[in-house]
């Protein structure tokens, strides 16, 4: 890669990243594209080279973010049997959550927000589907009844002791919700 494209793609790749800091530290609203600009240690001018505004770097973190989650969400080839696939499952979204807590405070705190949901409402919802198709197929190898249904509260469950541990990471007992879901389901 040519010097200049190389030094192109650090900015941005550093952009990105104090963006998503300051989002989680001030939140996205009160974030303005000054604050990105300056603790990126390049001038406001240089930053519209780059990205048009908060959104569109609000729209590459969830992009990467959401391709990271997806990748996440395979399964190996080693896990023939359904339990194993679920126990695996179960550990790897919360070690997405874990690796990237500044990240998930961003997205609990926006994915509510009406004006956030317009810009990004394809990625939320690819999102929410996957998880729900995931969830849905796992507990019907586990040949859990009403597995659709089941697949919705299971959805839910995940995502509020997700968001409790995002909002409370040294305290929350991560470890015990994960056997209390596994134990739901009889693994």
């Amino acid at each position: 890669m040519p010097k200049n494209k190389t030094a192109n793609s650090d900015k941005r790749e550093k952009i990105v990243r104090v963006s998503l800091q300051l989002f989680a530290r001030h939140g996205y609203d009160s974030t303005t594209i000054r604050m990105i600009a300056e603790e990126s240690g390049i001038s406001l001018g240089l930053l519209y080279n780059y990205f048009q505004g908060k959104e569109a770097v609000l729209k590459v973190i969830v992009d990467s973010s959401v391709a990271d989650i997806k990748k996440s969400l395979k399964f190996p080839d080693e896990f023939s049997r359904p339990e194993k696939k679920f126990e695996y499952l179960v550990e790897q979204i919360f070690e997405s959550v874990h690796k990237n807590l500044a990240f998930y405070k961003v997205f609990f705190a926006i994915r509510m927000q009406p004006a956030v949901q317009k810009f990004l409402s394809k990625e939320l919802s690819s999102l929410n589907s996957l998880m729900l198709n995931i969830l849905e197929n796992m507990l019907a190898e586990l040949g859990i009844s009403n597995h659709k249904h089941e697949a919705q509260l299971l959805h839910a469950c995940i995502d509020g002791c997700s968001n409790h541990y995002v909002l409370h990471s040294r305290t929350y007992p991560v470890e015990e919700m994960k056997k209390a879901i596994l134990k739901r389901y009889k693994i």
